[in-house]
Formats: C-alpha cells, sequence, structure tokens
C-alpha cells in the first residue's frame, strides 16, 4: 500500500524538505524524503466532510477531524473514499498522527496504519523556515 501511495522506503534519517502551494482553492503539500517525493492535496471539507480537512493522495480522500490537544493539533480520521466512492468505516486507516511548534520550529509525528495490512508509514521530525 505504501508503494502505492508514493511513500519512500524506511531509513533511519533523511533529510526532508516541504513545499506548499495554492491550488484551485485548496494547498499542493510535497514532501520530498531524500530524493523520493509524495504529494498531497488539502482542502477544506465540503457537504458531509463539512468542518473537516480533506486530504488526497491520487485516488484516496481522507476526512480529518482538525482536534486541539495541549499545544498539539491533532489528526483524526473521520472517513475515507477511493475514487469518491465512500469506504467502510472498519477499514478506516488509523493512527497517532500530529503537529506543534516548537522553539520556531515546526514539529510533526504521523504514523498510519490500516486494519488487516498494518503499518504503512511513520515518520517524525522538524522544519525550520528557511
Amino acid at each position: 500500500m505504501a508503494a502505492l501511495v508514493g511513500f519512500p522506503k524506511a531509513a533511519p534519517r533523511v533529510p526532508v524538505t516541504v513545499t506548499f502551494s495554492p491550488e484551485n482553492g485548496s494547498e499542493h503539500w510535497i514532501r520530498n524524503f531524500d530524493g523520493k517525493c509524495f504529494s498531497s492535496i488539502q482542502s477544506a471539507g465540503t457537504g458531509r466532510d463539512q468542518h473537516l480537512l480533506v486530504e488526497r493522495f491520487g485516488i484516496a480522500s481522507f476526512a480529518l477531524a482538525l482536534v486541539v490537544d495541549g499545544d498539539r493539533l491533532t489528526l483524526v480520521p473521520r472517513r475515507w473514499s477511493l475514487l469518491g466512492i465512500p469506504m467502510p468505516g472498519f477499514l478506516l486507516p488509523k493512527g497517532s498522527s500530529f503537529e506543534m511548534e516548537r522553539d520556531g520550529q515546526f514539529c510533526f509525528d504521523v504514523e498510519i496504519s490500516m486494519p488487516l495490512i498494518g503499518l504503512i508509514v511513520a515518520y517524525r521530525g522538524k522544519l525550520s523556515p528557511p
């Protein structure tokens, strides 16, 4: 599954850059892990996903609740779809994903797993402004 989405192979320490650009009312995120890139489109949810952040990776879209938890912003998966077709909740990817600001740096910790498959991707680190 990770290869289908374009996630890089596992490695202990990898330089990363993240580029954000506006795109038709959304934000295009490109994550570059030492030359291996993957991207997503993030937008405000509409309709049944109103009040949620929707992140699309290729044919898969995930509606995420943004929950403030102390000094963290936690991303909680609520529903998902493939090619616009709602998928069953019992197959909804799970994980612990959050971001926060610490000492002027953007810190993140992302872990995503799926029932029946297991861990798909996990990465953490911090970004400093250029």
